[in-house]
């Protein structure tokens, strides 16, 4: 049986540039990488939450995704902008449903703000 992984993108745009030029692949491009190494037969979605489509398509595909992986990101969870609400509005909705969630850094702000927790600046 082969894997069906949704990452979630952690960075804007903007700061996705500046980890492809130091990195050579965004976040999320690099843990599918390395995601595809281990294991090649796994599919692999990425979205980006702030793109209201990509979250819309992900939720109504959700059962078909054995897990989801929000990365880490260059945003700070206390700066509550429209783009960060998004993000914690995408893993309240991820929590709604039987799924294996891993969340880094970034990502895990995002999932213990989304559970109700609460992040010290």
């Amino acid at each position: 049986m082969s894997l069906n992984i949704l990452i979630v993108e952690g960075n804007i745009p903007e700061d996705s540039e500046v980890f492809i030029r130091a990195a050579g692949a965004s976040a999320s491009e690099n843990l599918k990488n390395l995601l595809l190494k281990l294991e090649p037969n796994t599919s692999v979605k990425i979205i980006n939450p702030g793109k209201d489509e990509e979250t819309k398509e992900a939720l109504k595909n959700i059962s078909h995704y054995h897990g989801i992986i929000f990365t880490g990101g260059a945003m700070r969870i206390n700066d509550m902008t429209d783009e960060i609400k998004k993000h914690i509005n995408f893993a309240s909705n991820c929590f709604k449903h039987d799924k294996k969630i891993l969340a880094i850094c970034w990502g895990l702000q995002v999932c213990s703000t989304a559970a109700g927790g609460k992040v010290a600046p």
